[in-house]
């Protein structure tokens, strides 16, 4: 929990001027979607160097990165609040979030499509202070109880998007399974 430990305390600032914005009233992880304007400008020209740092992957967490919108939409169905103490990172130049899970366990969302997982290996961009940049900005900040987002969870609930994404896709999986077990 050391490197989760440094997280906190070092991005503690931008947590609590994340705490106290407009953002952060938002009632729905949908709503963070895109920056307000204050935001966006603070984002964009950041006033601190650096605004973003390499951090090591599969050390203290792991990290799944999926599309913007349909993150956004799994944290709501998860029924997490953007609030709670669940870091997340906002990649607005690529669209993308990252959800920091428990280390180790990043691979249990492997195999749905438009998802990548970080691991030991990898390295990820995350906010410094309180500045955050463009490619990486707290959404969700970590608190001092370390909590992460169930991947199991989140897996379940982006596989059940993505079938109704494409309808008749888990369905013929189910046929094909039914047979082949007859």
């Amino acid at each position: 929990m050391r490197a989760y430990g440094l997280l906190y305390r070092h991005y503690r600032a931008a947590m609590d001027q994340f705490a106290n914005s407009a953002q952060a009233s938002a009632a729905a992880w949908s709503g963070l979607a895109a920056p307000d304007a204050e935001t966006s400008l603070r984002l964009r020209y950041p006033t601190r160097e650096p605004a973003a740092e390499l951090v090591p992957c599969g050390r203290e967490w792991d990290a799944v990165v999926l599309p913007l919108d349909r993150g956004l939409t799994a944290l709501d169905s998860l029924g997490l609040a953007p609030g709670d103490g669940y870091p997340v990172i906002a990649d607005y130049t690529r669209r993308e979030l990252v959800v920091l899970v428990p280390v180790g366990t990043g691979r249990t969302v492997e195999g749905v499509p438009d998802v990548r997982v970080l691991t030991e290996g990898a390295w990820l961009l995350v906010p410094v202070g309180d500045a955050g940049h463009c490619a990486a900005a707290w959404l969700g900040s970590p608190g001092p109880e370390g909590r992460f987002v169930d991947p199991a969870a989140l897996r379940s609930v982006l596989v059940g998007t993505e079938q109704r994404r494409t309808p008749g896709r888990g369905s013929a999986a189910a046929t094909a399974e039914a047979l082949a077990s007859t």
